[in-house]
């Protein structure tokens, strides 16, 4: 709270401002829409400030409900002030688990800004947007991402972001439908000494990935063998060493859901992927380990979509000392895959 106090009257003041302006059509160009998003937000913590600007142009074509494609540039500026000048942003986060923290601070330590050009397209054959039971969905998105401003050489990024993701549904019978997933990306980067920024990193575990862990929760399988070894020699990675953001995945999940009474239904479903940080060092055998989950949950038909439950099991737990992964997980969300 002293540290805080000790702040401006602009810095004290939380706010958050957004402004977004959308062309239903463009002359001259058919099924061609556009938007432009501004935000400012300012954030204060106990330890922490967090300002953010951004704008977002996108240009959507639609020349039909099944196809998408879309192309948006944006300029995002963060700047992170940890009220403890003797504290690094990497310490702080070794030191707290409050998964909302950790999210909101995937940006780099001190002042920096990203500009990025983003390129999309989805194809759509689902019976259903919110409760599929056939067809198939399939998407790709490439990013280019380059640090505009940066107060440390090391968070200097410029590389592309390409991820791919197909969804498949099939009915099986009145009711039972079998959803499937298939989700990979990698970052390549464009300079020697580029790094992910961290909000555009791969991250795994959560409801949209392995339901058998919590959000975020797995570590990159370098990170992995790194703390292996160290463990092994004697020498333990300090928790700052350790990291969460990853720069490959893949992902494949498999549910079944069943009809039990009027509107709830059930799944049960099996989970399998990985993350790793550092893909051009990535070995074969690195890339065949995978984590896998496996558990069931409840699903309730709203006019809104569907709201799930579920409760995972982390069937390749690692409870050492250095990674403490649950036994299991709990969800809960707002619409399915």
């Amino acid at each position: 709270q002293r540290a805080s106090e000790a702040l401006n009257l602009q810095d004290r003041l939380e706010r958050r401002v957004t402004v977004g302006l959308s062309f239903p059509q463009i002359p001259g160009l058919r099924d061609v829409r556009a938007g432009l998003d501004l935000v400012h937000l300012r954030d204060n913590f106990r330890d922490f400030g967090l300002d953010k600007n951004g704008a977002v142009l996108t240009l959507t074509y639609q020349p039909e409900r099944r196809f998408t494609g879309s192309l948006s540039t944006e300029v995002e500026q963060n700047t992170v002030g940890l009220f403890d000048s003797r504290q690094t942003l990497e310490d702080f986060l070794s030191m707290t688990s409050d998964p909302r923290l950790q999210r909101l601070l995937r940006v780099p330590a001190g002042v920096s800004a990203l500009g990025s050009l983003r390129l999309s397209f989805a194809v759509d054959l689902r019976d259903s947007a919110f409760t599929p039971t056939d067809g198939l969905y399939a998407s790709a998105a490439l990013e280019w991402a380059h640090t505009i401003l940066t107060e440390r050489p090391q968070d200097y990024s410029h590389f592309f972001k390409l991820t791919l993701t197909t969804n498949g549904y099939i009915r099986l019978a009145e009711g039972w439908t079998l959803a499937l997933q298939a989700r990979g990306g990698r970052v390549f980067h464009l300079a020697p000494n580029s790094r992910v920024y961290p909000n555009r990193a791969y991250f795994m575990g959560g409801v949209d990935s392995l339901r058998g862990l919590l959000q975020d929760q797995v570590i990159p399988q370098a990170q992995v063998e790194a703390i292996d070894a160290a463990r092994r020699a004697g020498t333990p990675l300090p928790a700052a060493a350790i990291t969460r953001t990853g720069e490959l995945c893949y992902l494949a999940r498999a549910e079944l859901r069943f009809p039990i009474q009027g509107p709830v239904e059930g799944g049960v479903f099996v989970d399998v992927g990985n993350v790793w940080a550092f893909a051009d060092a990535m070995r074969l055998e690195a890339f065949a380990s995978v984590r896998v989950s496996a558990g069931l949950g409840l699903r309730l038909s709203t006019p809104v979509g569907p709201i799930a439950a579920d409760y995972g099991f982390n069937l390749t737990r690692r409870d050492d000392q250095d990674i403490q992964e649950p036994f299991g997980a709990f969800h809960f969300s707002i619409g399915l895959f």
